[in-house]
């Protein structure tokens, strides 16, 4: 990812809080659930697959599965269907299916080359034990042969302790947690020669998280202690937001350095945030980026603008959204090209996309009882083109 889309995502990240980094800066113990996937009820399955959609007889039905890697050889129609970035495709298209326990705990995730594949070819098995995740049974088939990971969580005073990874039946990974009273103090990581591979370090004000340190270790033949791959620094204030982010990490023979500044108005919104980039090899500093980003808010405290600026805050890049009762607009606009592009959504769900080319997208839902979707239909310039089905089913009691 270059520095331009890094830092338009830094923009449009808003008000990130220091309870909401929880899968940034510790390790995550929780597995999907239905608020996460946006479904309602009580959902027992769910599975999701892409196909192209073909017209016949006048009406839209399933044509040719998307594939999750395409062979362009094989391709009969536009390659463009693959790689458009939109909810029915992108760079790997989506092909699961969950399962959920009548509490709407997530007990079993399969992944799938086809909807035609009678096994899926890899499943997760979440086993609980009052109410906590206790065990997860991951199983991967290839044609050489299957790959198990048995990860297990111990647990302290409700707390996790321990989670130990077992890769085909031997010790793979260890996770150490260490607290001072209730407050986590840090993570270590160690891999199956028992060297530190990841490292999390916390610091407190009270029980108020300031700051967060992230440490990935690499190790070559002839080093005995490793080296640091990559090193993140998240700091916060006493309200927790982000005010300052500082990576460090290392591709091939040169180091990179990210580091962002924010300010926040007396509402606890962003301001202005300041992203700078540098690169190092042999002891040299060349290639520095400097990007400023500046927010704007309407009456009602939501953002109404985004100016993502060069050094001498000449704006490159702007976002801009309207609201109306149930939905939101949003236009982005690079400056120095001169193209704008939109964005539709309707009670949370992309309806429309206007590209600069002058391409027009829209997406067609068809719900079920509960008001979750299961088809989505995406017309190019009025003409249908790919479909998404969800098959979800639902607990009786």
């Amino acid at each position: 990812m270059n520095f331009f889309c890094l830092s338009v995502l830094f923009a449009l990240s808003l008000n990130v809080k220091a309870q909401e980094y929880k899968t940034r800066i510790t390790i995550d113990t929780d597995t999907i659930s239905l608020k996460s996937l946006g479904l309602k009820g009580k959902v027992s399955s769910v599975s999701d697959f892409s196909f192209i959609a073909v017209e016949k007889n006048g009406s839209i039905i399933k044509g040719a599965e998307i594939e999750n890697y395409p062979d362009d050889k094989k391709l009969k129609w536009d390659n463009s269907l693959y790689w458009d970035r939109n909810i029915l495709s992108g760079f790997r298209t989506i092909k699961y299916k969950y399962h959920f326990d009548i509490k709407g705990r997530n007990t079993q995730k399969e992944e799938y080359r086809s909807s035609k594949a009678k096994n899926p070819y890899t499943t997760y098995n979440y086993i609980y034990s009052n109410g906590r995740l206790l065990e997860v049974k991951e199983k991967i088939i290839f044609v050489e042969g299957n790959i198990t990971l048995d990860t297990k969580y111990t647990y302290e005073d409700k707390r996790v302790k321990q989670i130990d990874t077992y890769r085909n039946y031997e010790m793979w990974k260890r996770t150490l947690f260490e607290y001072e009273g209730v407050i986590l103090k840090s993570i270590k990581v160690f891999d199956s020669d028992a060297n530190l591979s990841e490292m999390y370090e916390y610091e407190y004000n009270d029980k108020i998280l300031l700051s967060a340190r992230i440490v990935e270790m690499e190790y070559y033949e002839d080093e005995e202690k490793g080296h640091i791959k990559s090193e993140k620094i998240i700091k916060f204030d006493n309200q927790g937001n982000e005010v300052y982010e500082y990576s460090k990490y290392l591709i091939e023979d040169t180091y990179y350095i990210d580091e962002y500044n924010t300010e926040y108005n007396g509402l606890g919104k962003k301001n202005k945030s300041v992203a700078k980039r540098y690169k190092y090899k042999d002891g040299n500093k060349f290639d520095t980026y400097t990007n400023i980003y500046k927010y704007i808010y309407d009456e009602k405290n939501r953002i109404k603008e985004i100016y993502s600026c060069k050094e001498d805050e000449t704006p490159f890049h702007i976002t801009k959204y309207e609201y109306s009762e149930d939905a939101i607009i949003k236009e982005s606009i690079l400056t120095e090209d001169n193209e704008t592009s939109k964005e539709t959504y309707f009670k949370g769900l992309l309806i429309k996309k206007e590209d600069p080319n002058g391409d027009v997208f829209e997406y067609k839902y068809t719900f079920d009882s509960k008001e979750n979707w299961v088809k989505v239909i995406e017309y190019k310039n009025t003409i249908p083109i790919k479909m998404r089905v969800r098959e979800i089913k639902y607990h009786l009691n």
